[in-house]
């Protein structure tokens, strides 16, 4: 028996993405998939850039996209990020997205807030679910996809045994990911229900 290909080795390439009408098909989820990891990237570069950027209101108008809030906040998304603290473990509300994405302007540092203002450099996902390449379901205009989400984060090096020391070293951080989609009549796709969890390696302790 052969090991299974780990999804982070083995990411969806980039593909070419345009807005369709109709049925949802694997291609509007795989691109909003893609679209969710390229936001989430550009939240962190606009929070880390010197002078800052508007990180917050690029996180706005990524959720307004990308999460089914609209019409001006009125949908419902089913939301439980990763490493959740109860009781703010579900995020049901535009505004507890945005706090999750960027921290609670007045209280920017809440640890259990601001996930996207890590210093992630990269973001890849992948539909690869043990020998499943395309764990994606689809019905009418509603979709399921499972996977990863597979990133890599800045983080300070506190090792002076490390040959790199003191510079900063690349940590890689493995989320699997259940999103489910709705596409609109105008060919919008949006999540309605995101839910997340780290992924819990072989032979560790369970992190969730």
């Amino acid at each position: 028996m052969t090991d299974p290909i780990d999804p982070c080795n083995d990411p969806t390439p980039p593909i070419p993405c345009e807005r369709t009408t109709g049925d949802i098909t694997d291609n509007d989820v795989k691109c909003a998939q893609q679209e969710w990891c390229n936001g989430l990237l550009e939240i962190s570069r606009l929070y880390w850039d010197q002078p800052r950027g508007d990180f917050r209101g690029y996180a706005e108008r990524f959720i307004n996209k990308l999460y089914d809030f609209l019409p001006e906040g009125a949908g419902r998304v089913f939301f439980r990020p990763t490493l959740a603290v109860f009781p703010n473990n579900f995020r049901t509300t535009f505004d507890g997205t945005l706090e999750y994405f960027v921290g609670k302007r007045g209280n920017e540092n809440d640890p259990n807030d601001g996930f996207a203002k890590k210093r992630l450099v990269d973001a890849k996902y992948s539909n690869r679910v043990d020998t499943e390449a395309t764990a994606i379901q689809r019905y009418g205009r509603i979709a399921i996809a499972m996977g990863n989400v597979c990133l890599m984060e800045r983080v300070p090096n506190d090792d002076p045994n490390d040959p790199d020391y003191p510079n900063d070293k690349l940590k890689n951080v493995v989320v699997d990911k259940t999103f489910a989609y709705r596409k609109d009549n105008n060919g919008y796709v949006r999540l309605v229900l995101h839910m997340s969890a780290q992924r819990n390696e072989s032979g560790k302790p369970a992190v969730e």
